[in-house]
């Protein structure tokens, strides 16, 4: 959405709200993808750094979605994505405390929903599944608890199509820098 040659909407690279029908249930699907870049915000006289704008992103999207009273009828929730980010249930790996701000946007999505960060349920700390080619999660997968006890996998994988092939470009892999999840229900 633009006014006036701006994005008037708060998710930079955007997110969808998707309902499927599975087993039965209606199945609520947020896919996003959040501010991209480590130190530059794009609003930056309102959220100083990147991590307080990605934070920013994700209120507004539990708001919208998980938090609006208008879906408090509906109990399963998948919200996943490149968030651009890292979990506070990650500290110990990358050696931070809780409070640093690389967690800003994940400490809304625990603090404030239901939601359940299904890759560090399926492997808690010390154990640890990177998203990434590097040594990084920041993709997530977020499941109401009315959905987790149906996950009968979690995982990362990579295949003949998803190997992260260099592409000779600065940490771009093909066909991408991210490692695809999977995640199988039992409905």
């Amino acid at each position: 959405q633009q006014v006036n040659g701006t994005s008037s909407f708060p998710i930079y690279h955007g997110a969808g709200h998707f309902r499927i029908t599975a087993g039965g249930r209606t199945i609520n699907i947020i896919a996003t993808h959040l501010w991209p870049k480590k130190s530059e915000s794009p609003k930056p006289s309102t959220y100083p750094t990147a991590d307080e704008y990605r934070a920013y992103e994700m209120d507004y999207l539990v708001k919208q979605t998980v938090n609006n009273s208008s879906y408090s009828s509906e109990k399963d929730w998948i919200l996943l994505g490149d968030f651009n980010s890292a979990s506070p249930l990650d500290c110990a790996i990358y050696s931070l405390p809780v409070t640093d701000n690389l967690f800003l946007a994940q400490t809304v999505v625990l603090e404030k929903t239901d939601l359940q960060d299904i890759i560090a349920t399926w492997y808690p700390a010390p154990q640890f599944v990177q998203s990434t080619y590097g040594t990084d999660r920041r993709d997530y997968i977020y499941i109401s608890p009315a959905l987790v006890q149906n996950v009968v996998r979690a995982s990362t994988f990579t295949d003949s199509f998803t190997p992260g092939t260099s592409a000779n470009l600065s940490n771009f892999k093909i066909p991408s820098d991210h490692r695809p999840f999977i995640i199988d229900f039992n409905l």
